[in-house]
């Protein structure tokens, strides 16, 4: 059996501002998402890891430093460029007030099978889940019996897992994103079908 380990990376100023972040956007972590890191790392410091992969933005590649450190994990992280955040197109790093107004916002966020980005140079919804579900096959089949850490972002944790679950696109941010520095956890016997036994995680934290 595969072990995915999904860590959501830290908070963030862009997070505190209330800015789309995305995967074009990148704004350093929290002094606080420093601390949750290494209790997220502390937590996972018996799990016997084989690999650690990361996106290549900076705010997953830190947070995944800081909780293999804490962690005593000495694996390099894989960058993965498919499980970048979801790209917003030209919305990347604005605030989300200077954009709540519009037709596509709320298709954005309410319905997302209805959003159109093309105008935005926006990736649609459609392919953004083919995009960070291309990464699983191949990873699984480096690691058929083993335990993997994945430090990503909100939309592809929420998204990858829920949909594999059963879920819709429509469906998934109402049920709720997964919380900044939260631990879920993917299970794969074969390689064909996928369990969520934890899901957004978040008690090593308090």
């Amino acid at each position: 059996m595969t072990k995915f380990y999904f860590l959501r990376h830290g908070r963030t100023v862009y997070n505190e501002e209330l800015r789309i972040q995305g995967a074009r956007a990148d704004s350093p972590l929290l002094e606080q998402s420093v601390q949750d890191a290494r209790l997220a790392g502390k937590y996972l410091q018996d799990v016997p890891f084989e690999a650690v992969y990361a996106s290549p933005l900076e705010r997953t590649q830190r947070t995944a430093r800081l909780a293999c450190a804490a962690a005593g994990i000495t694996l390099r992280p894989q960058l993965v460029d498919d499980w970048r955040e979801f790209d917003f197109g030209k919305w990347d790093g604005v605030l989300e007030d200077e954009v709540a107004d519009r037709p596509e916002f709320d298709a954005l966020v309410n319905h997302p099978s209805r959003f159109d980005g093309t105008a935005l140079g926006a990736e649609s919804y459609a392919q953004f889940i083919e995009r960070i579900k291309r990464p699983l096959r191949p990873v699984y089949q480096q690691h058929p019996n083993g335990n993997v850490l994945v430090v990503a972002h909100a939309m592809v944790i929420s998204y990858l897992l829920q949909t594999i679950r059963g879920l819709s696109v429509d469906e998934v941010r109402p049920a709720g994103l997964v919380a900044n520095t939260s631990i879920s956890v993917l299970e794969t016997q074969g390689g064909q079908a996928y369990t969520v036994p934890v899901w957004n995680n978040t008690e090593f934290l308090k």
